[in-house]
């Protein structure tokens, strides 16, 4: 296998693309790509990475995809700067090589994974996933969807819920850190100072308040992060769910895994990803069918012991859309999904009274 780093797509050769699928099994050995075409992918909002369509032809008949996606480093050097402090392309490359053939929800294949520490360049190769349902995040999940998605996240969590994950979290890091209670008051009270401005008629008066004292209060935030701890995906929302004819889900991008408690995985899919009037209604219920299914596994967990993390989770996840707006340039898409993720976050905030626990 050839041990060439891709930096960007003019490093997706016809010939290492050949190898890379021959080391994979799935291209034989005289059968070659003849010819290369990468096209962005997606709605290509990635603030930390870039994504990529690339079309193969093959000089041979053959079962090898045709169809891959790849995901390479940002080209902004401020980007990759953030991503190495945070550890967000090592976070995804250490899912696919280690943690992805230990969980049973569903993950696309993966034909490569490769982090060079040095200059924060990455490749991840995966297959292509047609035909698959996806709600827009915008309109928002349906109680059913959510409910699906609440139950696979309970098994994504399971497999790794009160174990000894110190080694997981060299990468994958706890949210109550040294590094992350240094560097996080500031720089998400940074964030809110940029955009306060133009939220603050949008916004519910207690979470601006709530907001305007973040540097203080984002200690007891992060400290709420944790606890009973697993593996989280950090990033389990809408855009980044599949669903297949089953019904079953299929989790992409795992930058912001994290070792959390599960519960903050919990509040970020409910407030930011379901339609409101589910979430007013229904958000306990919700909960419960988690926290059930956490006890078919053998996890038992109160639902008022799980509400403190949850509601630290509802606080935390603010900062995302928040976050995606200090850009000078958002694209509208990604403007109003910021706005809607904020809109439905702040409501929940103040139906679980989260408000008055971190203000």
């Amino acid at each position: 296998m050839s041990t060439t780093m891709v930096r960007t797509v003019d490093d997706l050769t016809p010939a290492w693309l050949t190898d890379m699928l021959r080391s994979n099994g799935v291209l034989d050995d005289v059968t070659s790509v003849a010819t290369v075409e990468v096209a962005p992918f997606g709605s290509a909002e990635s603030m930390m990475s870039s994504l990529h369509r690339v079309t193969l032809s093959f000089d041979g008949d053959t079962d090898a995809p045709s169809t891959l996606v790849v995901k390479l480093a940002s080209p902004s050097e401020a980007q990759r700067f953030v991503a190495g402090l945070f550890k967000f392309y090592e976070r995804e490359i250490r899912f696919y090589n280690e943690i992805a053939p230990q969980v049973t929800i569903t993950v696309p294949r993966c034909y490569r994974a490769d982090f060079d520490p040095e200059d924060q360049s990455f490749v991840l190769v995966l297959e292509e996933l047609e035909g698959k349902r996806q709600v827009d995040q915008i309109e928002g999940m349906s109680y059913d969807d959510a409910l699906t998605a609440v139950i696979e996240l309970a098994d994504l969590h399971a497999p790794f819920w009160g174990k000894n994950l110190d080694a997981e979290a060299e990468t994958f890091l706890r949210f109550d850190t040294p590094m992350l209670h240094a560097v996080l008051p500031d720089h998400m009270a940074g964030d809110w100072e940029k955009v306060r401005s133009k939220l603050v008629d949008e916004l519910p008066t207690e979470v601006v308040e709530m907001y305007d004292n973040r540097r203080e209060n984002t200690g007891k935030i992060l400290r709420g992060m944790n606890g009973s701890d697993t593996l989280c995906h950090g990033d389990y929302r809408a855009d980044n769910l599949l669903f297949n004819a089953d019904g079953s889900v299929i989790a992409l991008d795992y930058q912001l895994g994290a070792v959390a408690h599960g519960m903050t995985d919990v509040a970020y899919l409910i407030s930011q990803s379901v339609e409101e009037h589910v979430t007013a209604t229904r958000g306990d219920d919700l909960i419960r069918a988690y926290l059930g299914r956490l006890a078919s596994h053998g996890i038992e967990l109160d639902f008022d012991a799980a509400m403190d993390p949850y509601r630290a989770g509802l606080v935390f996840y603010l900062s995302i859309p928040v976050g995606l707006l200090t850009f000078e340039h958002v694209p509208e898409r990604a403007d109003r999904l910021a706005r809607t993720m904020l809109r439905r976050a702040s409501a929940e905030v103040l139906r679980t009274g989260a408000h008055l626990q971190f203000t």
